[in-house]
């Protein structure tokens, strides 16, 4: 081994060479690799890939109950019922459109829910959008959901590559993912700490035994500033900055974990209504860190699963619960999006459906013929343009149309989505070579896409 100043001669000019050698024969290609995804951070800013969230309800909420769906012409081209989906489009001022797709002014808690979380500049931002299908109730047999080939389509995050997601499923949620791949696996947070682990164990530190990982991160820690200026602007002392950097993740002075963590985002923190108290496995923490870091481009796309859907018990108030917790949590998005100045699309799904005892607001069974798929799009330059506002149709039954395209294909239904995120991103002609070849024709892939 050559030392750049002598012989090491005190204790830690011992730790600070084995450090340097450590560095030099087993760190160093995988750790100046993110060095180098962070030092493009803000030339990546200009042509970074549209933020992707999904919002994963899982049990089969209402969302009939709280979006508008209609025939052939449009949400607005009226069944002749809506007894068994909860509400009357037809009553004086049933209908609130500022999102483009109609929701039920009245009795909608998810449209309840976003007024209540996002800022009415954010608000006028955002244009949503539907996709009407069957969906089989309480399963994740339900491959709906876009988050991987959004991955596959997009350059990795800035920080950490993956995806990330609550759940320990490929998805990331409790639906199925289209096209699932294990290396497109969202990472899954039970805690911020987790976000932080992901930078700080990269690479080659994952071959690393515990007990070696802990020498190496004490040994970091006692380095002075003055030896680490000393090793100047040399290759390895490149690499030994990165390893210190993700070591220290875990020592507590590391500015990307600061970066990753949205209780030390001033503009951040109080959306979510966190302090630097708030513990990192607490739910609006954990929501806020997925969402915060997706939006930003650190990681990957997000994925916000959330349970209780399945509300099919006979009253209408834990529907409403649930449905108001889902409308924060979308407002939440929207608002973090609107103060970072960043675009967002998002998808909602959920597992199945529900209906209502007649003429009531009442849930009382599963219903999968009444499920569909939600499209989100945030602009903050503009509110985005719909060329369409409903993609395939209910019938006067009060169910999905089985007979149209993506009606009772739910993998056509998550493709969709994909469609739509490709073509607000100025890339639907990849569409072919990113999708399953030969899923759309032409005509048909111009029939799904509602923003341009």
């Amino acid at each position: 081994m050559s030392f750049l100043h002598g012989k090491p001669q005190t204790r830690r000019d011992f730790l600070a060479a084995s450090a340097k050698g450590f560095v030099s024969c087993a760190l160093a290609p995988s750790l100046v690799s993110v060095m180098i995804r962070a030092s493009r951070c803000e030339a990546a800013d200009a042509v970074a890939p549209i933020p992707f969230l999904v919002f994963d309800l899982a049990g089969g909420a209402a969302l009939p109950g709280n979006f508008l769906v209609g025939n052939k012409g449009g949400p607005k081209d009226l069944l002749k019922s809506y007894d068994t989906l909860g509400w009357n489009p037809r009553a004086s001022g049933a209908l609130d459109e500022q999102f483009g797709l109609p929701m039920s002014a009245k009795a909608s808690k998810i449209l309840a829910g976003i007024t209540a979380s996002a800022s009415a500049g954010a608000r006028a931002g955002l244009r949503i959008s539907s996709i009407c299908h069957f969906g089989q109730d309480d399963t994740s047999a339900n491959v709906l959901s876009a988050v991987t080939l959004v991955s596959r389509a997009n350059a990795p995050g800035k920080i950490i590559p993956s995806a990330t997601g609550i759940e320990p499923t490929p998805s990331g949620g409790n639906s199925g993912a289209i096209q699932s791949e294990g290396k497109y696996n969202p990472l899954t947070v039970g805690a911020l700490e987790d976000l932080v682990g992901a930078l700080s164990l990269t690479g080659e530190l994952n071959k690393l035994t515990p007990s070696t990982t802990n020498v190496f991160k004490r040994m970091l820690s006692r380095l002075s500033e003055s030896q680490l200026s000393a090793l100047g602007d040399a290759p390895i002392a490149t690499a030994y900055r990165a390893t210190q950097s993700e070591f220290s993740s875990k020592l507590g002075n590391s500015e990307f974990a600061k970066l990753l963590d949205p209780r030390k985002n001033a503009d951040i923190a109080p959306i979510f209504g966190l302090n630097e108290r708030t513990a990192g496995n607490a739910e609006m923490a954990i929501r806020a860190g997925i969402m915060m870091n997706a939006i930003q481009g650190n990681t990957g796309a997000g994925v916000i699963s959330l349970g209780g859907y399945d509300y099919h018990v006979g009253n209408q108030t834990e529907g409403d619960t649930a449905d108001q917790r889902a409308g924060v949590a979308i407002g939440q998005a929207i608002e973090t999006a609107f103060r970072l100045k960043k675009p967002l699309f998002f998808q909602i799904i959920t597992d199945g459906g529900i209906s209502a005892t007649t003429g009531t607001r009442n849930w009382d069974a599963d219903s999968g013929i009444r499920s569909m798929t939600i499209m989100g799009y945030f602009d903050p330059s503009a509110a985005p343009k719909q060329h369409r506002i409903q993609v395939g149709n209910y019938v006067d039954g009060q169910g999905a149309d089985l007979t149209t395209l993506v009606g009772q294909d739910r993998l056509k239904a998550g493709y969709a989505v994909f469609a739509n995120y490709l073509a607000v991103s100025g890339r639907l002609g990849e569409f072919d070579s990113l999708a399953t070849r030969g899923i759309f024709s032409t005509s048909e892939l111009d029939s799904v896409v509602c923003y341009g």
